[in-house]
């Protein structure tokens, strides 16, 4: 009997299971398996658990945790786009001394490009998790403010089949220029305090100019971006409507028949977008070229 007890003690020293060492010399001898020539199946698992763990210590890291991946990668879904890669430095001096050399005079009137915002906009930042603003370009900007007032602009939001009217877009301002990298002083780029404005060569209309600018900022369009499917069941999984980011303006009169779909409201970060408006505005022009003669 004696020879049997100080067998079991021997195979629990050698074998001890984690987490009973708090019990009492009693309970252990209780626990300890009564032939000593069987291995306890559950003895090693302390020692399995630190190898285990071991390895995934030396495991190179991924840089996610396997027990949020996946929610990880729903929340992926839910960043906003961005203009990030339109942060970069403005076009040195002399590139513009030999544009201008070859692209001939300016146009007389330039064109400004402005951010417009209104308060029931931030009911889109708070869903979205990202300022949301409508740039746009104008040759009169109080013209264009009052034009925004009085048509309601992107007043209307979408609602499965029918669109609804959505009050407060009759406030509209426009903010200020944040731009800490300035253009060059020979740049056609030249920043005001609420505007940028972009005087072009006379090849390039002012329309084309536009065109340009929204295929560059369509990347950043809310509407565009509540339409992919990800960010749908994204956005429902969290009850948010992702119809609330299709918005409508009218177009003739007030009537539902003629509202016409807007793609003009884009993700904009009032600190760093700015910087990216005005390399945008540096490119068309820069990537534009005086057409030969024939």
């Amino acid at each position: 009997m004696t020879s049997t007890t100080t067998d079991r003690h021997a195979i629990w020293q050698l074998q001890p299971l984690p987490g009973l060492e708090v019990l009492s010399p009693q309970a252990r001898q209780l626990l300890a398996p009564p032939f000593p020539q069987m291995h306890w199946p559950f003895a090693a698992m302390g020692t399995l658990a630190r190898e285990k763990q071991h390895e995934i210590s030396l495991a190179p890291s991924s840089g996610t945790d396997p027990l949020t991946t996946v929610s990880e990668a729903r929340e992926e879904h839910l960043r906003p786009p961005n203009l990030d890669r339109w942060l970069v430095d403005p076009l040195p001096t002399d590139f513009w001394a030999s544009w201008l050399q070859r692209n001939g005079p300016l146009s007389v009137k330039p064109i400004c490009l402005y951010v417009a915002g209104c308060p029931p906009l931030g009911r889109l930042r708070d869903a979205f998790s990202a300022s949301v603003f409508k740039p746009g370009t104008t040759s009169n900007l109080q013209r264009r403010l009052r034009t925004l007032n009085s048509s309601q602009y992107a007043s209307w939001t979408a609602q499965g089949d029918s669109w609804t009217r959505e009050d407060g877009f009759n406030a509209w301002s426009f903010e200020p220029t944040r731009i800490d990298r300035l253009p060059s002083s020979l740049s056609p780029i030249v920043i005001n305090t609420d505007h940028i404005e972009v005087r072009l060569p006379r090849h390039l209309t002012a329309k084309a100019f536009e065109d340009e600018l929204n295929q560059h900022l369509r990347a950043a369009a809310v509407d565009n971006w509540v339409r992919q499917p990800g960010v749908s069941q994204a956005l429902k999984r969290r009850s948010i409507d992702p119809s609330m980011g299709i918005r409508a303006t009218e177009k003739v009169r007030k009537a539902m028949s003629n509202l016409r779909e807007t793609s003009e409201l884009m993700f904009f970060r009032r600190r760093c977008d700015w910087q990216a408006l005005a390399a945008i505005a540096e490119h068309i022009l820069s990537d534009s070229a005086q057409p030969r003669a024939c």
